[in-house]
């Protein structure tokens, strides 16, 4: 994909909330392994991502980012090839936010994966 279909495309509705900066180690237990470990590096050691800046909740590296925490990188690499269109992948990734808000970890079972991979 080029850099001019990327940008074509709409970009992830983030409300800035910080939440998934601020238990980036929470969401190990979804990702796949070397996602996990990627992720755990990332831990500064006490959930929060070591490149949040809590003063503006933005983040230090956001032209650089990881993959895994850009909406559309994240929808190209795991749920296109899974066939899950970009906006539905977004309702995903929005429902991960809510339940990061709500409680400390996501789990497999936060979500009805079959349903979200049938449309």
């Amino acid at each position: 994909m080029t850099k001019r279909q990327k940008e074509a495309l709409p970009k992830f509705p983030c409300k800035m909330c910080g939440v998934c900066c601020k238990k980036v180690f929470n969401q190990v237990p979804q990702a796949a392994p070397e996602t996990a470990r990627a992720i755990r590096k990332l831990d500064r050691g006490d959930g929060f991502c070591k490149h949040f800046d809590e003063e503006t909740n933005k983040c230090k590296i956001y032209q650089k980012r990881p993959w895994f925490c850009n909406g559309v990188e994240l929808w190209r690499r795991y749920y296109k090839p899974n066939g899950l269109p970009l906006e539905a992948a977004y309702a995903v990734m929005k429902r991960q936010c809510e339940v990061l808000a709500e409680k400390d970890t996501l789990e497999d079972d936060d979500f009805d994966w079959g349903t979200i991979f049938s449309k």
